[in-house]
């Protein structure tokens, strides 16, 4: 299994479960909380696997290079919120 393009994955799925749900899954309603969990677990695994953590940084960093400055998108505030939780934790990982 290739645990980054999963990971990937994930963070740009996370966008449409916000559309999807109009926000609530942002607000943990609806498992974003969860999700943010399994993002950490598929982070786990490709650092186990022998993954470099600077990868995942990345990846994060370059979601939240993209949607910084748009200032149209609706739940802006959720994904920035998401995308800097999961960097903070992943940190820490």
């Amino acid at each position: 299994m290739n645990y980054l393009e999963d990971f990937e994955r994930h963070i740009s799925l996370y966008d449409g479960m916000l559309i999807e749900t109009g926000g609530s899954f942002g607000k943990g309603k609806l498992g974003g909380d969860k999700y943010e969990g399994e993002c950490l677990e598929i982070a786990r695994k490709y650092i186990l696997a022998g993954g470099d953590k600077r990868e995942l940084l990345f990846v994060i960093d370059n979601y939240i290079l993209l949607y910084k400055d748009d200032k149209e998108w609706k739940f802006l505030d959720l994904e920035m919120s998401f995308l800097n939780r999961l960097k903070e934790k992943t940190e820490k990982l």
